[in-house]
């Protein structure tokens, strides 16, 4: 018997335990019976169903189970707060939060060490690994510092247990490409309604919050996004998308100088999500690496499940303390990978080859000058139409501010993976940053919600020109000679009107009614593109 040490030969240890039986002692044999097993699972260390429910990469010399957690337990973790050194802090477990996400528990732990007493729980910090002594002394991977409070004074944070992110560790080669529907299938969608539910969710008031109003929630740290050659107007008009998904606009950052920065356990891990002339990097902490497989986060980052967004390294360039909710800003370095997989538990990425990125190529004209700018876009559904938006809207006022009046003609041309080809031309007047939201958004997300299949742009190209007076008109009325008509016949008559800072004017119109028009009565509306 494995793990059970010598208690003489068989026969001794059998007549030993038939004695006591013959002489009555059925209790006192049990009593040894259960003696005999007890090293046994000592030797195995863990509950058969919880080690069999152990993910494949979970090594127990290394990583720790939650159910090995006791209060009281003390530990240190590890993460960056300026440049790329990977600094110790101290911890110590508070209490272990049972079925804090369904089937999963969650360790809180209290924060000691570089300045965390004043900053509190950072976002960015989001993945940084936590170690745990256990009883031998050795220090052990219990997971990913995860989980804060808004308007907390103390350092307290929860922390997403490491075997649970292990099981994140098999990509699928088919990221974002459900299978179309097979031949012949009968489906029907109302695209006009589609379309405009989509855009709906990306204005303010209606795409929500992923961060908890309640300052006394347990969530997820938010993942700050430092961005940089973005004007304060656009950060302003497109935070409120962000914030839908946990991400926090955190000011300026930019390129990294460590051309040679690693991912290792406690350093910065970047998702580029807009890269060139405006950048916008999401950041955080990587918390496990074993050969090519990196674990980071340790709480949703889109919580998309199969992904495809680059993974680079990064620097600190600083963290801001905030009473609310203080963030690090971040620079990101080269990219090495690609993040596959992003769930409650947090993102798995895989060292090597990284995802397409979206080429996104715009010309602005202004009083006869062209401006051109360049972007790379990550492909990614839920944010890729705000992020289209944010970058032409960063080209509009890249320069400088759009005149109070205006009129912004702009030529977009977008190429899809089924080899379709959309183009997109039309005049706003008086646009602000944000204004082109709508416009922008409703292409893409009608390509990629669809129910046939999804598509993604390969290449957006295009040409916005931008003049200093409105091409606008108040229409005041509307004259016609009669109001009975019979099919067939030409309605005819005048739009009294007033332009922009203009004479009042009239304008002729006509249209011919159809000649199969059924007797009754009907509506004639004259007014803008927005009542049709």
């Amino acid at each position: 018997m494995r793990g059970v040490p010598p208690v003489g030969d068989g026969a001794s240890a059998c007549g030993f335990q038939s004695g006591f039986l013959r002489s009555g002692g059925l209790k006192t044999a049990f009593q040894l019976l259960l003696l005999l097993i007890w090293p046994v699972a000592i030797a195995a260390g863990d509950d058969p169903a919880a080690s069999s429910a152990l993910p494949e990469l979970f090594d127990p010399a290394r990583h720790l189970r939650v159910d090995e957690v006791r209060e009281g337990m003390k530990g240190y973790g590890l993460t960056v707060f300026k440049g790329t050194t990977i600094e110790r802090f101290d911890v110590e477990v508070v209490s272990v939060l049972k079925n804090f996400n369904p089937k999963r528990d969650v360790v809180l732990i209290r924060a000691l060490g570089p300045n965390l007493e004043h900053t509190g729980a950072i976002a960015g910090m989001s993945g940084s690994p936590i170690f745990l002594f256990d009883e031998h002394g050795r220090p052990r991977l219990l997971g990913a510092f995860a989980y804060g409070w808004r308007f907390a004074k103390d350092p307290i944070a929860g922390v997403q247990p490491i075997q649970y992110m292990l099981e994140m560790n098999s990509p699928s080669s088919e990221a974002h490409q459900p299978d179309a529907p097979p031949a012949g299938a009968r489906q029907s969608w109302d695209v006009l309604r589609g379309v405009a539910a989509a855009v709906d969710r990306f204005r303010p008031g209606n795409a929500g919050s992923g961060r908890p109003q309640a300052s006394g929630s347990l969530r997820p740290l938010a993942t700050p996004v430092t961005t940089s050659g973005a004007p304060a107007e656009v950060l302003r008009a497109y935070r409120h998308v962000f914030e839908a998904h946990n991400l926090l606009l955190a000011g300026a950052g930019g390129r990294g100088r460590q051309a040679d920065a690693r991912i290792e356990p406690g350093s910065v891990v970047v998702a580029p999500l807009l890269t060139g002339d405006v950048e916008f990097h999401a950041n955080g902490t990587c918390t496990e690496v074993i050969g090519e497989h990196v674990f980071a986060f340790g709480h949703p980052f889109l919580n998309e499940g199969e992904a495809a967004l680059p993974l680079a390294a990064g620097e600190v360039n600083a963290v801001v303390a905030s009473m609310e909710s203080s963030f690090k800003i971040a620079a990101v370095g080269p990219v090495l990978g690609t993040m596959h997989t992003d769930q409650t538990a947090g993102v798995a990425a895989k060292l090597g080859p990284h995802p397409e990125m979206l080429p996104i190529d715009v010309t602005i004209v202004r009083s006869g000058r062209e401006s051109p700018f360049r972007f790379q876009a990550v492909r990614h559904p839920r944010l890729l139409p705000a992020i289209v938006a944010a970058a032409v809207d960063s080209a509009l006022i890249g320069d400088n501010m759009l005149p109070q009046y205006n009129t912004v003609s702009y030529d977009l041309t977008m190429e899809f993976d089924n080899g379709r080809i959309l183009r997109i031309g039309n005049v706003d007047t008086n646009v602000v940053p944000g204004g082109l939201l709508s416009q922008l958004v409703a292409p893409i997300a009608a390509a990629v919600e669809n129910p046939f299949q999804r598509v993604l742009p390969r290449r957006i190209t295009g040409r916005l020109q931008v003049d200093p007076e409105p091409r606008d008109s108040l229409i005041l009325s509307v004259q016609i000679p009669k109001t009975r008509y019979r099919p067939g016949e030409t309605i005819s008559g005048f739009i009294t009107h007033r332009p922009f800072r203009g004479e009042e004017s009239d304008l002729p119109f006509s249209m011919q009614l159809p000649r199969d028009l059924p007797d009754g009565s009907y509506q004639l509306i004259v007014g803008d593109w927005t009542r049709f």
